[in-house]
């Protein structure tokens, strides 16, 4: 076998690995646990939604919540802001106000607040 065509293949392979592992880094990695606890129709303007968040307790993370009315449409959005606590595992209540009768409230996703 040729020692150049080797060596360039290695030197390939190294790179692909070192490209895979940033991206990863950046894009893979799960930081921010969360999901769903429950919900509750507090009126025809206002859903109570519960859910779980599991993050560094030193870190912020970015949550979405979101209330569909019957018909399926939207009927109110927020982003919760959970900040640093004492404890990695944190259950949040939040009241989401809505544009019409809240059929459902759910988490939609967390993200880490990076500054």
């Amino acid at each position: 076998m040729r020692p150049v065509p080797l060596l360039l293949g290695s030197v390939a392979a190294l790179v692909s690995l070192g490209v895979a592992v940033l991206l990863f880094r950046a894009f893979g990695a799960t930081e921010v646990g969360f999901g769903p606890r429950g919900y509750t129709v507090s009126s025809d303007r206002s859903v109570q939604i519960v859910f779980e968040v599991d993050k560094d307790p030193a870190a912020t993370a970015l949550c979405s919540v979101r209330a569909r009315d019957r018909y399926g449409s939207e009927a109110g959005t927020a982003l919760v802001r959970v900040g640093p606590s004492a404890k990695r595992h944190l259950v949040v209540t939040y009241d989401l106000a809505t544009t019409a009768r809240a059929n459902t409230g759910e988490i939609t996703g967390c993200t880490l607040d990076r500054p």
